[in-house]
């Protein structure tokens, strides 16, 4: 009575012979830290036979499921037996014999602790680092399984080592699909978070707060942002370069330091070429030093003899160090932003102007029990060649994702034409002589008048008085869904009438 004590336990001999035999798992936490996704717990489940783990709900069929007997997992006994797992439990108070689950909380707490303190990340992000654990243990060597790792016994292959790269590192993902316009850089710098559960990809954290997810990044395994510490070279000094083990870096000289971009203009050329006693003009000063390389401003002599017209031959050439000055200016985000610019004013007034002469809409009361959807102005700089302003393009764009099937559209169709067909036409325009000219319709979509009854709020910034009224479309405009079908009946009708008509004329 006074000198009871645990007994020692005896170590199990099963030998379990195929995946998903017996499945252990438990409940980690609660995290006196919020994650950055909001978690305070984690569960994490360990297969007996390959010992390959997951730390999320999984949908693979079980035959036992292990646990101790916890409050957590009480409830979870009539729902295994309901889809044919047999629930198995510990004695009470003896976690030991739950011991291969105890041993992965503290293998994978100790591993993701470590890529916090090594990459010097706020522990928030325990969950990237945990779920990064378990991604690196599942592809590690393990002495319960000689001779193989838990990925190869689970999938029956081995693992791509070549995806793996430094928690926490520095890291720049492509992001120029998400870019609004033109000028935006094509990467940010970012900082790695692990690998998606989701998507063959990493995990990208951006200094806004943004999470990409993309399998196009370049890594600098030698700089971690969140670090105080300077790294022992410097990420500016460093040129990735393909390799059989992924990108390594190569030190190469540091690049030319460009000016701060301003709201209103790009500076492509080193501050230090900038006179301090003059404004900037249109065109780039050099810098007062007699040392300065020559710039190759002079227009070279061609000596290729084939009839295309090159920009070199046209005298379009840029500068060798520092290119030529672009002004430019930004493209506005909201409607309130281009109404305060009278060139961006005029473009919507002349977008808004055609739509009104090509009759697009008219204004009246929504019928019951219909609905609307709104649209939206999109801002494009359309530039020359050289990089000049060609004109400001403002184009009000349904918002087509709004659309109701069966009630504003029934039918879609978007054609796609391929490279090859753009090929054929050319090899036969060479072939015969012909000559090609190439026109683009403005406004195409507006030509093509609409079957149905489309109903879309007034534009932003247009609204008239007597704001309860909308805009029925009697003909088809950017956004809508049914719009490029329209259009592409439309002028397949009128070129087969245009043969029509030269074939009765021959006759």
């Amino acid at each position: 009575m006074g000198k009871s004590h645990q007994l020692n336990s005896q170590s199990s001999f099963t030998t379990y012979t195929q995946p998903l035999e017996l499945i252990f798992c438990d409940l980690w936490g609660p995290s006196h830290v919020h994650s950055s996704l909001g978690y305070n717990y984690y569960i994490s489940f360990v297969d007996a036979y390959s010992r390959y783990t997951w730390i999320s709900f999984i949908n693979h069929k079980i035959k036992a499921v292990q646990t101790d007997w916890g409050g957590e997992f009480r409830p979870l006994t009539q729902f295994l037996h309901s889809v044919g797992i047999h629930h198995r439990l510990i004695c009470p108070h003896t976690h030991h014999q739950n011991g291969v689950i105890e041993r992965k909380h503290r293998h994978i707490v100790e591993i993701g602790l470590t890529l916090l303190s090594q990459s010097s990340l706020p522990l928030k992000f325990w969950d990237h680092a945990f779920h990064t654990a378990v991604y690196l243990i599942n592809r590690l060597p393990t002495s319960v399984v000689p001779h193989s790792v838990p990925y190869s016994l689970i999938f029956h292959k081995d693992p791509n080592y070549h995806f793996l790269r430094v928690f926490g590192c520095a890291c720049y993902p492509h992001t120029r699909p998400y870019n609004h316009h033109k000028l935006a850089f094509c990467s940010t710098s970012c900082t790695f978070l692990g690998y998606s559960s989701c998507h063959k990809g990493y995990k990208c954290l951006d200094s806004h707060g943004r999470l990409f997810i993309s399998k196009d990044v370049i890594f600098d395994e030698h700089t971690f942002p969140f670090s105080c510490t300077s790294p022992t070279l410097p990420s500016s000094t460093l040129q990735f370069r393909p390799h059989p083990l992924g990108l390594l870096p190569t030190p190469v000289a540091p690049p030319i330091q460009h000016a701060p971009l301003e709201s209103t203009s790009v500076l492509s050329f080193p501050v230090s070429s900038i006179p301090t006693s003059s404004p900037v003009s249109s065109s780039p000063t050099l810098p007062p030093s007699s040392s300065a390389p020559d710039l190759p401003l002079a227009t070279p002599q061609s000596t290729s003899t084939h009839p295309m017209q090159t920009r070199s031959k046209s005298g379009i050439i840029k500068p060798r160090l520092y290119p030529s000055l672009l002004i430019t200016t930004a493209e506005p985000h909201t409607v309130k932003q281009a109404l305060s610019s009278p060139l961006w004013r005029k473009a919507m007034h002349d977008e808004y102007d055609a739509l009104l002469a090509n009759n697009t809409w008219s204004l009246s009361t929504l019928p019951s029990g219909r609905s609307t959807f709104g649209c939206k102005w999109i801002f494009r700089i359309k530039e020359n060649p050289d990089g000049t302003v060609n004109r400001y393009k403002a184009r009000l764009v349904a918002k087509g994702f709004h659309q109701k099937f069966g009630c504003d559209y029934s039918e879609t169709f978007s054609l796609v034409v391929k490279p090859i067909t753009i090929r054929i036409i050319l090899t036969l325009a060479v072939t015969h002589h012909w000559s090609i000219q190439h026109i683009d319709i403005n406004n195409a979509f507006l030509h093509v008048s609409l079957h149905e009854d489309v109903y879309m709020t007034q534009p932003p910034g247009f609204e008239s008085v007597d704001s309860p009224l909308v805009c029925k479309l009697h003909k088809s405009i950017y956004g809508l869904k049914q719009a490029p079908r329209a259009w592409y009946e439309k002028f397949t009708t009128t070129l087969i009438g245009f043969c029509s008509c030269r074939e009765q004329t021959r006759d």
